[in-house]
């Protein structure tokens, strides 16, 4: 049951009832997405009443535009030469219904399981299986790196291994630095001096947050007058920089506590650690990401 606040809510009692908004809506996208269809009858009221309003303010989301761009293409079809997918393996059904229904001459796409992360708003690895089926593709695997040094591409393989191959002739390297939670911001900004490209990376909001009331987005100017680029891991997909600073690799933040996928959680590790070209930096509180606990020290410098 949804939460009602007032003018006299305090911030934690609103921030309880964005939390329920959007867990509400994530179910509502995730039904929509084809992705989960138990959640029909668990949300049926919440959906029931979004619904309305949408129709009432003469409004559509996302996923209801895919739908009729799926119905105004079965009834008027046209071809394209050339049609490409990207980063297939954040696709939900939708999207990738409206992909199959275009035609082309030429069809490309690329998937990489291992950088999922997107499960929890729809993504669905069978994707990939049933563009293989639809398609009946030749493959190929993009095995070379040419983003990142040879030490950082030792570390992603330590998280996954699949051969990849260092093409990166950059210099710098990996380090860990244990360090409390409450002090990781202040030292990322100073591993980042001096650095114009570079990215501040955290599994959440909250841990880009500080007491002088910094927030996550685009470009932030601290008192120092030093620029900072904070973002979530998951607002870093596509994007890269010569430094990462990676904010509690640890228990609690990597893997997420509140999460239950372990493997999307190992996927977002693997994704933040590859956007690095030539420094790493993994801060921590006492304990290294369970995800590096097999031997991934032989790489790390401290």
């Amino acid at each position: 049951m949804l939460q009602f606040f007032s003018e006299d809510s305090s911030p934690r009692q609103l921030r309880e009832v964005h939390r329920q908004v959007s867990d509400v809506l994530a179910a509502i996208d995730r039904y929509k997405s084809s992705a989960d269809r138990e959640l029909a009858e668990i949300y049926k009221p919440s959906y029931e009443f979004y619904q309305s309003y949408l129709k009432k303010n003469n409004l559509i989301d996302f996923n209801d535009m895919l739908s009729i761009a799926i119905e105004v293409i079965e009834k008027h079809p046209f071809h394209v030469k050339w049609l490409f997918l990207d980063e297939g393996h954040d696709t939900n059904m939708l999207q990738y219904e409206l992909f199959k229904r275009i035609k082309a001459d030429y069809v490309w796409a690329v998937f990489d399981p291992h950088q999922m992360i997107y499960r929890w708003n729809g993504a669905d690895e069978r994707n990939m299986q049933r563009f293989k089926k639809d398609f009946h593709p030749k493959e190929f695997k993009l095995l070379n790196d040419w983003r990142s040094i040879p030490e950082i591409v030792n570390l992603l393989e330590k998280i996954y291994p699949r051969g990849l191959i260092a093409k990166g002739e950059g210099k710098g390297g990996v380090n860990t630095i244990e360090c409390s939670t409450e002090s990781q911001l202040g030292i990322a900004r100073s591993l980042c001096q001096g650095s114009e490209d570079h990215l501040i990376l955290a599994r959440t909001h909250y841990q880009l947050t500080d007491n002088r009331g910094t927030e996550s987005g685009d470009i932030i100017l601290d008192f120092s007058g030093n620029k900072n680029k904070l973002i979530t891991i998951h607002k870093s997909k596509g994007t890269e920089a010569d430094t990462i600073v990676l904010l509690g690799c640890q228990p609690r933040y990597i893997p997420f506590y509140r999460s239950t996928d372990e493997e999307e959680e190992k996927n977002l590790f693997y994704v933040a650690c590859a956007r690095a070209k030539n420094n790493l930096f993994l801060l921590y509180d006492m304990h290294l990401t369970p995800f590096l606990e097999k031997g991934g020290d032989v790489w790390l410098k401290t």
